[in-house]
């Protein structure tokens, strides 16, 4: 009955709507190789880890101060009081650390975005479908 409903109206943006709306996708669903356009969304640039930027091998210029000094479980430098390590150094490992938490979140929200349009966009291809092969 509901689907002889979804093509008894003349309005087809509804009728892909209700049909789109009611597909389970418990019986039918997204097929793993399935990618949506994501067009209208960026998807954010990864800034590099610390010991990427800062590690053995990352020609950073005080990157032996990285090696040594910074304990990254606990976000803390080791040289206490010393001042071994200068200030840019550590302004450099803190602004490394607040882009990587941005983006920890931009990717997260991307996450979630590229999994609602790949629901809704599925669901809209899937009613398509049905509506071509009931026409």
């Amino acid at each position: 009955m509901a689907l002889k409903q979804a093509f008894s109206t003349t309005d087809g943006v509804t009728d892909l709507l209700y049909v789109a709306t009611n597909i389970n996708l418990c019986c039918n669903p997204i097929p793993e190789n399935f990618i949506p356009d994501m067009t209208g969304y960026t998807k954010p640039t990864n800034p590099g880890s610390l010991d990427s930027m800062f590690g053995v091998g990352s020609g950073y210029q005080w990157s032996e101060y990285y090696i040594a000094y910074y304990e990254k479980l606990n976000n803390t430098w080791t040289d206490g009081d010393s001042g071994v390590v200068n200030a840019d150094a550590k302004a450099d490992v803190e602004t490394q650390l607040i882009a990587i938490n941005i983006y920890e979140a931009d990717l997260s929200q991307y996450n979630y975005d590229y999994t609602v349009q790949r629901d809704v966009q599925w669901r809209k291809y899937m009613a398509q479908k049905l509506i071509d092969v009931c026409a």
